[in-house]
């Protein structure tokens, strides 16, 4: 199942994160591990939105990004 899948990733990279933390590794770089698993509040400002609407709207776009993308531009 993807859901078992993605635990096992996050385990699996925090383990990692940990291990080159013990290694002292800069916690910003051991952090860039972690990072697809975590959330985060973006603020994002532009003059022009055309070109990012067109591409991330279109119904081929990731599908996560694409439902974002939608609200934004309501």
């Amino acid at each position: 199942h993807s859901t078992n899948t993605w635990h096992r990733a996050l385990a699996y990279a925090i383990e990692r994160a940990r291990e080159l933390n013990h290694y002292g590794v800069h916690k910003q770089i051991a952090n860039r591990l972690l990072e697809p698993f975590m959330w985060h509040t973006v603020i994002v400002s532009a003059t022009d939105w055309g070109n990012f609407f067109k591409l991330r709207c279109a119904p081929e776009a990731q599908p996560e990004i694409r439902n974002v993308a939608l609200l934004m531009q309501e």
